[in-house]
C-alpha cells in the first residue's frame, strides 16, 4: 500500500491510484454462512472501474482513516446474503467482526453475442471493505501487501510515459529488485491490434492466392472447352457471328461458372461459420454486404480470367476452325 501512496505523491500525471488486496473470509448473516473473497479497496475503486452505488454510498476517506467496520456489496452478493431484504444499514459478520452495509452497487452486465454468461458477474459478486480495515482486522500484514495497483493518468497523451515513472518509483522502493510488473493496457491494446493486423494480412494473402488458383482453374476449363468446340465456333463465324459475339459467349459462360461456384461457396461458408461459432461459443455475423462482396469477387475473377479464352476464341479463323479435327 505504501507503494501506491508513493505513486500517488511522486507520479505527477496519476489522478487515480487504486490498490487492491483480497482475502478469503467467512461471511455470515442469518442462515447464510460461507467463505467468500473479501476485497480491500479504496475510494478510487469506484471511479477506476466506473462502478457506482445503486443504494447508499461507496467507501470514503473517513472509512480508510478510521479503519471503519463498513462494507459495500455487489448486486449478486447483496441478494446472496440478504435475499429480498434491503441490506443498507444491516450488520454483516465478516470473520468474527460485524460490518455495517453502507451501499449496494449497480448491477454490471455484459454478454457476448447471444450467450447467456455475464462477463462482468465477478463485479456483482464482490464484497468491499476499506483496505485499512482488511489489514488491521484480518491479515495482520505489517507490510500491507496488495495484489495489484490500478493507476489512471490525467490525459491520454501522458499514458506512454506513465509506466516508466511508476516503474522508477516502485523499483527505488524495492531496493532495485524487479519483483513486480508494470502493465500498460494501452500498449497491450496496441500489441493486440498489431497481432490482429498480422492475422488480417495472412487471411488477405490466403484469399488472394485462393482467387488466383481458382482463376487459373477457370481459365484452363474455358480453354479446354474452347478446344472441344473449335468447329462450333468456326460454324458460327461462317454463318456471320462476329468476334465480339463469340467473346461475349465465352465470357458469359465463365461468369456463370463463377457465380454458381461463388454461391455454393457462400452457402458452405455460412455453414462452416455456424459450426465454428457453436464450437468456440462466439457469435458469427455474416452480413448481406459480405455476401454481395464474396459473390462479386467470384464474378470479377470469372470475368478477368475468362478474357484470354474469350479473346482467343473471337480471333479464331473460321476456315481453319472448319478444317479442325
Amino acid at each position: 500500500w505504501s507503494d501506491a501512496q508513493a505513486i500517488r505523491q511522486e507520479v505527477p500525471n496519476a489522478t487515480l491510484v487504486d490498490p487492491i488486496a483480497r482475502e478469503e473470509l467467512s461471511i455470515r448473516y442469518g442462515d447464510y454462512e460461507r467463505r467468500n473473497d473479501v476485497t480491500g479497496a479504496t475510494p478510487d475503486y469506484s471511479a477506476v472501474y466506473k462502478f457506482y452505488p445503486a443504494k447508499g454510498r461507496f467507501l470514503i476517506q473517513d472509512d480508510m482513516a478510521s479503519q471503519a467496520r463498513v462494507c459495500v456489496l455487489g448486486d449478486t452478493a447483496a441478494r446472496r446474503y440478504f435475499g429480498n431484504e434491503d441490506p443498507v444499514g444491516r450488520i454483516l459478520t465478516i470473520g468474527e467482526v460485524g460490518f455495517r452495509v453502507v451501499g449496494v452497487m449497480q448491477r454490471k452486465e455484459f454478454y457476448f453475442g447471444e450467450g447467456d454468461h455475464n462477463a462482468l458477474e465477478w463485479m456483482n459478486e464482490q464484497t468491499f471493505i476499506p483496505l485499512t480495515s482488511l489489514y488491521a482486522r484480518f491479515t495482520g500484514d505489517d507490510r500491507k501487501r496488495v495484489q495489484y495497483i490500478n493507476v489512471i493518468v490525467d490525459k491520454v497523451e501522458n499514458n506512454p510515459k506513465a509506466p516508466a515513472a511508476i516503474r522508477a518509483v516502485v523499483q527505488r522502493r524495492h531496493a532495485g529488485i524487479n519483483d513486480f510488473e508494470v502493465i500498460n493496457r494501452a500498449e497491450r491494446l496496441r500489441q493486440r491490434a498489431e497481432q490482429n493486423q498480422v492475422f488480417n494480412t495472412v487471411f488477405l494473402v490466403s484469399g488472394i492466392v485462393s482467387l488466383l488458383v481458382g482463376g487459373i482453374v477457370i481459365m484452363n476449363i474455358m480453354l479446354a472447352s474452347f478446344r472441344e468446340r473449335i468447329r462450333e465456333v468456326g460454324v458460327r463465324k461462317a454463318l456471320g457471328a462476329r468476334g465480339i459475339d463469340i467473346a461475349i459467349q465465352f465470357l458469359v459462360e465463365s461468369i456463370l461458372v463463377t457465380v454458381i461456384g461463388g454461391t455454393v461457396g457462400l452457402g458452405l461458408g455460412v455453414v462452416f461459420a455456424q459450426i465454428i461459432s457453436n464450437l468456440v461459443g462466439q457469435p458469427a455475423v455474416i452480413t448481406p454486404q459480405m455476401a454481395v462482396i464474396g459473390v462479386s469477387a467470384s464474378v470479377t475473377v470469372g470475368l478477368f480470367f475468362g478474357l484470354y479464352p474469350a479473346i482467343k476464341a473471337s480471333r479464331l479463323n473460321p476456315v481453319e476452325a472448319l478444317r479442325y479435327e
